[in-house]
């Protein structure tokens, strides 16, 4: 899925072309991912926050150097991908 702004800067994409996944879907997902292949924890937020912030850029049309962003997390672990994402975003050169 490609994200691509509009002249006032916000992504334009088709309801359709949004995959979502329930949370007691997501937390199965993460479950097999650590029972079933031992895959961290730590790991899954650090992925998912570098995903985030490349969704962001994306969004930004490429152009994050200098842009202010606020990022908003539910609770639980997507508050620690948020903060990944933060990070990531800083060491690209985003305010």
């Amino acid at each position: 899925m490609s994200v691509k702004p509009d002249p006032s800067g916000f992504p334009q994409r088709k309801v359709t072309e949004v995959r979502g996944v329930s949370a007691v879907q997501m937390r199965d997902v993460q479950r097999v991912a650590q029972e079933e292949f031992g895959v961290d924890i730590l790991q899954i937020t650090e992925n998912a926050g570098r995903a985030a912030s490349l969704l962001a850029l994306a969004m930004l049309g490429g152009r994050g150097r200098g842009q202010r962003i606020v990022i908003l997390c539910g609770g639980g672990n997507k508050g620690a991908a948020g903060l990944t994402a933060a990070r990531h975003l800083s060491n690209w050169g985003s305010g």
